[in-house]
């Protein structure tokens, strides 16, 4: 594990809200990709990540690295 402090963009906040939204039951995940212009199965995987990880699944892999 890199850390337990990180960052993460504008874009990735907005897209942890919605996830957030979808994990509590609050939206479907149609709605979810229609408001961040993604799949239905990527929404899937970054709901199972953010379930599994926490909010560190929707930070961008590469961040950290050189």
């Amino acid at each position: 594990m890199r850390g337990d402090i990180f960052s993460l963009s504008d874009k990735e906040v907005i897209r942890l809200y919605e996830i957030r939204q979808a994990v509590e039951g609050l939206k479907t995940v149609k709605e979810v990709a229609e408001a961040l212009g993604l799949s239905e199965r990527q929404v899937k995987r970054l709901k199972a990540g953010f379930k599994k990880v926490g909010p560190r699944a929707l930070a961008h892999k590469n961040r950290g690295r050189k």
